[in-house]
Order: structure tokens, then C-alpha cells, then sequence
């Protein structure tokens, strides 16, 4: 069960023909736009502001931004900060500590712009698609860079989308009758996933051609290296 204060935090957002995901978290006191790095690649220039699109009822909105950072090499990961609050203030933790191998994880996002049409539930903002995996293994690249990689289908217009996962022990025991309280937290930043190139056989012989397959293992980044951009840049929208 994905909770209400992870899905109306989480939006669908637009760069020319490409299509994305973006999230908020709110950290002391602002609030801030994280997504992936390739999403909005162009839009924003050092100390130039932008706008970003976003869609809500049904409509495609300009909204003022500015790029708050990058993380650096092949990281992934992009912060911005809009001129408004696009969601309610809300206690979400941002970080992948406590993670572990085999942990159950659900991303969520907008593959090839799919959504539901949630109407004043979520301000008029679409609610994202939502799966499941699995974080399979952590690596470290060459360049410093660490990658979650995750057993789970992913498809494109989920970049930038979070990664959610409920903290071990904060989960409220069952009994008869009681809701279970679920305390998620984003852990990481959803990039790509791992592609492979398959032979392409006619008649049952070998041809030249090949086709790019998905492997379903999804690549994502710590959403800790966000929160370094923020602490080093606290430039994000004032909650009020």
C-alpha cells in the first residue's frame, strides 16, 4: 500500500517531446524538485532561470523553476526549485540509510505519460503508476558513482521518478481491526534501466539485425547525493 503522502508528492513533467517524473521533499523549512539529470538536460542554464511543465487537469502548466544543482559524474540526479509549492508540507525522510539487500522497494512514475486522472483527490494532478521490485545489488563505478540496482520492469517517462521502501521496525503491528501505518521514506532517484541487444532470427536463421530488450533490472541512484546538493545550496520554496 503506497500511502497518500507519497503519492501527491510525486509529478509528471515535460521537455520538449520527452517525458518524465519528478518528486518533492521538503527539508528545514523549503521545499525542493528532484528528478533525473538526462530529463531536463538543455532546460536550465548556470544562474539562468527556466520553467518546467508540469501536468495538472489534463493540461500542460509552465511553471517557474531554477536548477538548485546536479550531482556530479554520471550520477543522475537533478534538483530544482519551483517559484510555488506544487504539494502539501509533509514529514517524508529522504535517504537511502538502512537499505539492504533483498529489500522490498516501489518506484512510481509516468511510463510513456500513463496516469489516472485523480481530479481533486490530488489538487488536479495526476496520480503515477506504481510497481514493485526488489533492490537486487548495490555497485560502485569506476567514477565513484554508486548504482542501486533494482529486479523490476521499468519503462521510459519513469526517469527522475522516487524510489520508496517502509523502514524496518516502523511498520505498526497488526491487530484486529487497525490500520496499518506505513512510514516510507524515498531512498533513490530512478534513472534507466539496463538494456540488451537480442539477434533478430527469420525462418529460424541468424539475421544482421537486433532489437534492444529490456532486462528488467532498473538503475537508480541514492537520493543522498540530492540531499548533499540541497545542504550545499539551500535555495528551495519557502513552506509557509
Amino acid at each position: 500500500m503506497i500511502t497518500k503522502g507519497v503519492l501527491e508528492r510525486v509529478f509528471c513533467i515535460r521537455h520538449g517531446d520527452s517525458i518524465g517524473t519528478a518528486f518533492t521533499v521538503d527539508i528545514d523549512g523549503k521545499q525542493y524538485i528532484i528528478t533525473a539529470k538526462h530529463v531536463i538536460d538543455g532546460l536550465f542554464g548556470v544562474g539562468r532561470p527556466s520553467t518546467v511543465e508540469v501536468l495538472r487537469d489534463r493540461t500542460w502548466h509552465n511553471i517557474g523553476a531554477r536548477l538548485v544543482g546536479e550531482a556530479p559524474l554520471n550520477c543522475d540526479i537533478a534538483v530544482l526549485a519551483c517559484d510555488v509549492l506544487l504539494s502539501p508540507p509533509a514529514a517524508i525522510t529522504a535517504s537511502s540509510s538502512g537499505i539492504v539487500y533483498g529489500q522490498d522497494l516501489y518506484f512510481l512514475g509516468f511510463p510513456y505519460g500513463l496516469h489516472s486522472d485523480s481530479g481533486d483527490l490530488n489538487h488536479g494532478f495526476p496520480f503515477p503508476l506504481v510497481k514493485k521490485g526488489i533492490l537486487s545489488n548495490i555497485q560502485k563505478q569506476e567514477d565513484g558513482t554508486v548504482v542501486f540496482l533494482i529486479d523490476g520492469h521499468n519503462n521510459p517517462g519513469f526517469s527522475g521518478g522516487p524510489v520508496v521502501w517502509a523502514r524496518p521496525g516502523k511498520i505498526t503491528p497488526r491487530t484486529p481491526g487497525e490500520i496499518v501505518k506505513l512510514d516510507y521514506s524515498v531512498g533513490a532517484v530512478i534513472s534507466a534501466y539496463r538494456f540488451a541487444y537480442d539477434k533478430v532470427y527469420l525462418g529460424g536463421e541468424e539475421t544482421p539485425l537486433a532489437y534492444r530488450q529490456n532486462t528488467g533490472i532498473v538503475i537508480a541512484h541514492p537520493v543522498d547525493e540530492a540531499v548533499k546538493i540541497i545542504e550545499a545550496n539551500p535555495a528551495g520554496c519557502p513552506i509557509k
